[in-house]
Formats: C-alpha cells, structure tokens, sequence
C-alpha cells in the first residue's frame, strides 16, 4: 500500500482503509475505462452521425485491454467483456462512417481500423463487410473475395453456418460489378416519426415490442421497414425480414425471417410459437434485434396465432418485430382482423398508421433527386399524386422522360413504366410475375432460355427498381407492379406456363408450390392433378395448425385421384375444429367404406383427438373402434386403436366387460424400447391415477414420466395431453407456482395449434384457482367465458365443466340447493357417473332432505359397483362425504376412507381443471366424524387448514378450522350448509 500511495503524490494518495480492504477514490476522468465508454457512447449515439468520426477515433485512442495485471474475478470478467464488446461496436461505427462519408482517405483509414481485428471476429458480419467494402474501394477487390471466403469457412467450421444474406449479397455484388459500389441506400422521406417509434421500442431497456404498421397499398410499408432495418444494422442491431404471399406455405414468413438472422426454427416443431419466442431471446443476448415481416393481411392462421403466441409471451428487452398489413384492402382478409383486434389490447403491442406523404416530404424528395426544390413543383406533385408515395414515384419518373401527359389513376401510370422496357425484358418479366416467387434457373428452364440470357433481360427493370435480386433470382419490388405485369399475360398462356413449371417440379416439392402451379395450369391438367395437390397441401396446414385453410383446401378436392384419405383429413379437420356431428358423418362412411385402405380405417376410427374425453362418451367412435378391432394392425396402429377403445370403454361399460386395457399393457411390457407406445400407456394410466385411491406424490411423479416420455415422441398431440395431465396433477399436489408456469406455456402453444380440449383447460384452470382463492365474482367471470369458448370449439362437455364450477362452488358456500336441481339433473344426463350422485346426495343433505340424501347416497353406491375409480370418482367421495357426516352412514364412511388415502399435500381438481373442491383431508375428517373418531377428525381438519392457508386458498382454510372447532368441541357453526339429519 506504501508503494500504491507514492505513485499519487499530486495529488496526494487517494486510498484510504475500508471494510474488508482498501478504497481507490479518482476522479472519473481519472479512468481510461470510463473516458473510454464516455466517448464509445457519443461515438454510437444515432443522432451524432457527422461527430462519430471523431468520437469514435477519441474512443479508439483511449481502448486498452481492461484491467492489465489484475487478478482476475467474475465481476471483473464480466465489465471486459462488455468492454470488449463496445470497442468492436465503435470500430464497426468509425468505418461504416468513413465508408458512408467516402472523403478522400477515408476507405483507407477503414480498412486500417477494421483488418487487424478480423481474424478473431470472422462472426461479426458488419466488421467483415466493412472491410470487404474497404478493401474493394481502395481496387482490392481480389482481397475482399478472399476475406468473405476465410469468413464463410470460419463460420461453417466454428458454428456450422454460412455467411447471412447481407454479406452473401455483397459477395454477389463484387463478383458481378468490380467497381466501387453504391454507398447509400435511396433515401426514406418523411417517415422520422415512425422510425423514431421503432427506435424507441427498440431501445426501452424493460421490455420488448410488437409494433403493427398498417396502412393501404403503395403507401410505403414495405420501404419504411427496409428504413428501418437499415437504421437498426447501422446501430449494431441484428436484422432478419421475411415477408407473406398468398400462396406460401403456413409459416413460410417467420421461416424466412428466421433464417435471415441465423436462427432457423423448423417449421414442424410442434411447439413453433414457443421455440421461436425461446430462440429470439437467445439471438437478441448480445445485441438488439430487429425482425420485419410484411403483408400479414395474407398471413396463414398457423402464422398468426405464433404472432398472437409471441405477443401473449411479451417479447424481452432489446427485441421489436415490426409486422406490415395493409389496411384498409378491397378484400377482406378476416382473420387478420381478428387477430389484429386481439393483439392491440395486449401489452407491448404499438400500432402505427402509415400515411400519406405531406408537402415538405415531396420537397425533400426533389431536393434529394438534384432538382431544385420549386415551391410550385413540390405542390402540383403533391396535389396530382395525394402524397401516395407510389403514384408520386411513377410521377418523377415521368419527369426524367420529359413526360408532361400523366394518367390520373395508378394502373396507366404502371402501364408507362412497364411499356418503357425492351420486348425481351417484358416478355422475362411477365413470366416472373405469373410464375413468382421463382429461381433464375427455373424461370429459364421455363421459358427454354439460358439463364444468362434471363438475366441479362431483366437487367433494365432491375435499372427502373421495378425488381430487385432475390436470393437465386429476381423478385418484384411491389406486388403492384406484379400485378400490372401480370394482367399483360393472356389465360392460355398463363396456364401454359404453370403447366409447364408443374412438369418440371421434383416428386419431392413443396407441397404449396405444387398447388399453386397445379391451381394456374388448371385449365389444362386433369381435375384429379389439381385435387391431389391441393389434399397434399390440406396435409402441411393441418400439420402446422392451419386448420381453416386445410378445410377450405379439402372441400374442393372431390375430385382426388384417391378420395378416401381426402375424406379421412377432411374428418380429422372437422373435429379439431370441433364440428363434431359433421365429423361423424364423414368418418362413418370411410369405415364403411370396403375398400378402404387399413391405415385410413383407423385414422377415421381413432380420429385426431383434439377434444379428449366426452364424460357421456361418443358412442359413433365407439362403434367405429369397434367394428375394425379385428383388423390385423402393425403395432403402432394397434396401440391408437387400443388406447382410444380403452377411453370409450370406461364411459360405456363395466371393468368386466372393458378388455382393451390388458391387451395394451402386454403390448407395452413385450415392446419397452418402443417410446411412442411407453408414451400413450403412460398417459393413458396417469389419467386413471387421478381417480384411484394414490398419494398425489406418486401421480406427480407419473405424470412427469409421462410428460417425458411424450416430448421424447416429438408427437404434439401427445405433448399437449401430457401438459394437461402435469398441470393438473401439480394442482392436486399443491403445486400452484409450478402448475401455472407450466400452463401459460400450455395456453400458447394450444392456442396456436388450435388444440380445443387444451384451450378450453387453459380456461379452466383460470376460474378454478380465482375461486379457491375466494375472487369469487372474477370466477363466475372466467367460468363463463370459459364455458363459451368451449362451446364455440365443439367441446361437448362444455355446459357440464361449467356445472361443475357452479356445484364446486355452491357446496363451498353451502348453497347447492340455490342450483335448483342442477346436481340430480346431471346425474340423469351422465348416468355412468357416479360422482354426480355424489353430489345430488351433498345438494339433498345441505337443503335438509335426509330422504333425498340416502336415496341418492344409495345411487352413488350402486354406480360405483363394479365401477370403482373410474372417471371423476374421488370427486364423487368427496361430495358425499357431506352427506355421509350429515347422515351419520357409517358404510358409506369407510368406502370413502379407502378411496381417500391420508395424503396431507392433496387437494382434489375435477378432472383437467373444472373445479376443485379443497383439500382432500377435509373429506376424510368428515367420514372420521361419521364413524365417531373425532380426534382423528380434528387432526384431518389441521392438515387441511395448514395446506390450504399455504395455497392461499381463503374460503377453504375458514372451512377446515370451522370443521376443527366443531370436532373438538362437539358443536358449534359447521360450514358447507351441513346440519345433522341423523335419526
């Protein structure tokens, strides 16, 4: 410490003791480090772009390895290595500044800054642009190929990837021009207040953004969003844009807006909305990101509900998906409005009208294209084009031509450009815009041309910016221009050029693009061509939950070359969609159908299951099981059959009669190494645990088996069944934190995958907990949208779940008898269950009809003969444990006893979510109360009071301890409505 003091002598040695060591006090200026991010702050600052020269070189004056010498430490570390990171993003700054100024010397400054530090940071694609851009503009441009060659095989060795587009572009761009390139983007006028949003959303340190940019064709949606990407990079933030057409394939926009930032997401995850949401998070860690999609209005309903999925996640810190709709739009694009109204009301979502230009914006343009800005000028352009950026594009080009005739309306003014192009050029032209999005290859072999030649014709469009390059091709910079190109093309020819196009495809196209080739050459192919693509499109939708597009695909495939699986996807579609009657019918008639093949019998059989178990069952499956049981099936086929046989079986007949169980379980124990059919017997037995007398411990741990199991499948319909039972389990266990984070992530992916039975439990769950918490007026809120949207999805249990919240509730509050009836009515609908006689026995006794009680007592005994545990029977013995305490039924108490296990960490959830009825100790301590033991009983009530006052369960921890007093002392208040009706 001597010595440290004696190298501060003037001023004097500002350490001084402290706790646990030693205090250096300097004044900021004092420290490199913070100079050095003082000036690598004003260098990065957005709006200080003619200073960032010269904050950036102040900055890279002062950069020196941090903390030379030291000892190193985590906290240490972790300041280098943001230091690190600003010194890379300050020289990137300087050189893009020197580029973009290009004043004598400055691409040789850049490349002196950039070219050291590139060996160690080939993955940092706007350090090796800039360097390749510098080296090309100083004449070495044989050393920029070179650099992005060392930069490619670096990435593919390090991290098994290639170079992103914007590098592989400019790679394109040195090989094709060996010239100094461009070095700004056109400029975007009049749009600073919306990239200024954009900006700000991107730079709110709590929370990212979904920012919606709407506003009609041609007024410059698209132009804004490359603005502001170009913005974004230009900050050091990472970009990627993917863009909707209306014959794409579902999910074809974030596919590509993915893959433009390097992270590609396959777009059969079956858990799609959710990947994405995880894998934006992981690639904004280091730097902001900025992903553009455009033309939602076309968006499929399987890309939508991700975009409804990330926004219900919220998006992190440092991430802003700008999304571009038109609107308003000559067709109607429903449900882009629907979702659209569903994503305004969420937070972290902003939307932004994009309008038309004013006066000052079209005089900045003219200042911008070397005209002098001519007051009269900017004002007859501004009127005769209403500020529509796309009209007032097509009215300066007529100026470069001298042009002074200019049609009022859009269509002529497109038709000039497009007349203004050589005869070849438009001939490519017009073939592109029938045959887009396709590969210069392609387009070629299409038209029988070289592909040079293509090339070569479009050339003078790309000069116009009628197309710009597009991957291994051209693409259209508006779908206007497309549109107008298009209307040129004759039917015939038009057919002709599809056909020509399907001929060409490989067996193993996309299925989209073949329908889109077979739907153009329609006129010329076989009806049954056009009809097996379309079934093999219907297939992708349904696959990645585009459930309305597969059905409008399916009904207009009559003419099928093989109609019975088009029939079979078109059922399957049906009842995810929950149109369940229609359902039905169709797949009645594939099983009735002789020739049918094996594998569609027992898809229509089986069916997709998405709406779960119908508690009065669904006798037409039934039968439909039933009649091809005797098939021979490979084993995977055998263990749907069996699995689904099993669940109908239990709702129509008794334990002697349901034998597809045993004949599962020894298909299970010959095949351990099979995990699908280990999957289905899991699942299958962890929803029978719910009923049978276990700890919840054990159905906990059950339940995570087979959730494992099921994600190791990849099957989503599996995955999704197993986060029901895990949510619900954890429920029964105590749970809730756990519960409730597993759900949200339920609630997305269901919701996105149109999954009815785990949408309608999501719904569930929500009223189920605000009434164990006592909110009870929120609850009857959330019952009844819950039980709406259940019926608008065909769940046929719908109206029964929310019977069972209004008896849940009801016997809490001790008012049954205010249901007028409602318990013994449900035990008539569903006379295979026997805990709604259970219940009818709880209504009777709160209400003080001993008769009523024994009678319905007795039903709920005689149901469960030969019946035991089968569905919703622990909520059964629960309800009349009520009845048996009021009765004083000392047989009826032990049935209970032996179907309630003590399990102090137990509370009862009916089935997936529709009610709870507290903890299960409650219900023993009534059946002790009923066989006299009352100290046992008062031992249930504690357990049941501590565990429901943990949960924060209000109204249920008041019941135990009242139930507590009354077994201690022998009398007093008795919650549920219960009274003694004993003789």
């Amino acid at each position: 410490m001597t010595r440290l003091r004696k190298r501060f002598v003037d001023p004097p040695a500002p350490v001084v003791s402290s706790a646990g060591g030693y205090v250096l006090h300097l004044d900021e200026d004092q420290v490199d480090l913070v100079r050095f991010l003082r000036a690598a702050a004003d260098a990065l600052d957005p709006d200080a772009s003619d200073a960032a020269i010269d904050a950036a070189e102040r900055a890279l004056q002062l950069w020196g390895e941090p903390f030379p010498g030291c000892v190193p430490s985590e906290r240490l570390e972790t300041v280098a290595v943001q230091a690190r990171e600003r010194f890379l993003r300050v020289l990137e700054r300087l050189a893009d500044a020197r580029l973009e100024r290009d004043a004598p010397g400055d691409a040789e400054a850049a490349a002196e800054a950039v070219l050291p530090h590139l060996p160690g940071h080939r993955d940092r694609e706007r350090l090796v642009a800039a360097a390749m851009r510098a080296l090309h503009r100083l004449g070495r441009t044989v050393e920029a190929l070179a650099a992005f060659a060392e930069t490619r095989r670096a990435l593919r060795v390090d991290h098994g990837v290639d170079p992103g587009p914007a590098l592989r572009e400019l790679e394109a761009a040195l090989l094709a021009a060996p010239r100094r390139l461009p070095t700004r983007h056109d400029p975007v006028v009049g749009r600073a207040d919306l990239l200024a949003v954009v900006r700000a959303r991107l730079d709110d340190p709590d929370r990212g953004a979904l920012v919606l940019a709407v506003g009609e064709a041609g007024i410059g949606k698209t132009s804004l969003m490359r603005a502001a990407r170009d913005e974004a990079r230009i900050r050091g933030a990472i970009t990627g844009a993917g863009a909707w057409n209306e014959a794409d394939t579902p999910l074809t926009a974030w596919a590509e807006g993915l893959h433009d930032l390097g992270t590609p997401v396959p777009t059969r995850d079956p858990e799609f909305g959710r990947t994405v949401h995880r894998v934006l998070r992981l690639r904004a860690a280091d730097a902001p990101l900025l992903l553009t999609l455009d033309d939602a209005h076309r968006a499929d309903s399987a890309s939508l509900g991700t975009l409804l999925s990330i926004a219900r996640r919220g998006l992190p810190a440092g991430i802003v998906v700008l999304v571009a709709a038109r609107e308003p739009d000559a067709v109607a694009h429903p449900r882009w409005e629907e979702i659209r109204a569903d994503l305004v009301r969420l937070p972290g979502v902003h939307e932004l009208a994009v309008r038309e230009l004013d006066r000052a914006a079209v005089v900045e343009l003219l200042r911008l294209r070397g005209d002098r800005p001519d007051d009269e000028a900017a004002r007859s352009l501004w009127s005769r084009s209403a500020g529509h950026p796309l009209h007032l594009a097509a009215l300066l080009d007529t100026l470069d031509d001298g042009g002074t005739t200019v049609p009022d309306r859009l269509r002529p003014l497109l038709a000039y450009q497009l007349a203004r192009l050589p005869a070849d050029c438009r001939e490519v032209l017009e073939a592109l815009s029938v045959l887009a999005p396709v590969s210069a290859d392609a387009l070629a072999d299409v038209l029988g041309l070289e592909v040079r030649r293509v090339l070569q014709a479009l050339r003078p469009a790309a000069d116009l910016g009628l197309v710009v390059p597009d991957g291994p091709g051209y693409a259209f910079r508006h779908e206007l221009t497309s549109a107008a190109a298009g209307e040129r093309v004759p039917a015939p020819e038009r057919s002709q050029l599809h056909r020509t196009r399907l001929g060409q495809l490989p067996p193993d196209a996309e299925p989209y693009e073949r329908l889109r080739h077979a739907t153009g050459a329609s006129a010329m192919v076989p009806p049954h061509v056009v009809a097996d693509a379309r079934v093999a499109a219907a297939a992708t939708a349904r696959e990645r939950g585009a459930l309305v597009e597969a059905l409008t695909l399916l009904e207009a495939a009559e003419d099928a070359s093989d109609p019975v699986p088009a029939r079979v996807q078109r059922g399957l579609v049906l009842q995810a969609l929950g149109r369940l009657d229609e359902s039905d019918d169709v797949l009645d008639a594939v099983v009735a159908e002789p020739t049918a093949p094996v594998q569609a019998l027992v898809d229509a059989a089986v069916g997709a299951d998405a709406l779960g178990i119908a508690v009065a069952g669904r006798p037409r499956r039934l039968a439909r099981l039933q009649r091809i049981r005797h098939l021979p099936l490979g084993r995977h086929d055998r263990v749907r059959l069996l699995r689904a046989l099993i669940v109908e079986q239990q709702q129509f007949l008794g334990d002697a009669e349901a034998d597809a169980m045993p004949e599962l379980l020894a298909l299970a124990v010959a095949s351990p190494e099979d995990p699908r059919l280990q999957a289905e017997v899991a699942l299958l037995r962890g929803n029978q645990l719910a009923d049978e007398p276990v700890v919840v411990g054990e159905r906990v741990r059950h339940a995570e088996r087979a959730h494992g199991l099921a994600v190791a499948t990849g099957d989503r319909e599996l995955r999704l069944e197993a986060e029901e039972l895990l949510v619900a389990s954890l429920i029964a266990a105590g749970r809730v934190d756990d519960a409730e984070g597993l759900r949200a992530g339920l609630r997305v992916a269901a919701d996105r995958h149109r999954h009815a039975r785990s949408i309608w439990a999501s719904l569930l769950v929500d009223a189920t907990l605000l009434a164990a918490r006592g909110e009870a007026e929120a609850a009857e809120a959330a019952a009844e949208r819950a039980r709406d949207r259940g019926v608008d999805l065909g769940i046929p249990d719908a109206f029964g779940a929310y019977g069972v919240h209004l008896a849940s509730t009801r016997l809490l509050a001790g008012t049954l008898p205010s249901l007028n009836g409602l318990p013994a009515g449900a035990a008539a609908v569903y006379p295979h269950v026997a805990a709604w006689a259970g219940v009818a026995a709880a209504d009777a006794a709160q209400a003080g009809d001993a008769d009523a009680a024994r009678a319905h007592l007795a039903e709920w005994t005689r149901r469960r003969e030969g019946r035991p545990f089968r569905l919703f029977d622990r909520s059964g013995l629960c309800c009349a444990a009520l009845a048996v305490f009021a009765l004083g039924d000392v047989t009826a108490a032990r049935t209970i006893l032996a179907g309630l296990p003590p399990d102090p960490e137990a509370v009862l959830v009916v089935g997936i979510g529709a009610g709870t009825l507290g903890p299960v100790a409650t219900y023993q301590g009534l059946a002790l109360l009923a066989l006299g033991e009352s100290e046992s009983a008062r031992q249930s009530f504690k357990v049941a009071a501590d565990l429901a006052g943990r949960l924060g369960w209000g109204p249920w921890a008041e019941a135990a301890v009242d139930l507590g007093r009354y077994a201690e002392s022998g009398g007093g208040p008795l919650p549920f409505g219960l009274r003694a009706l004993r003789p």
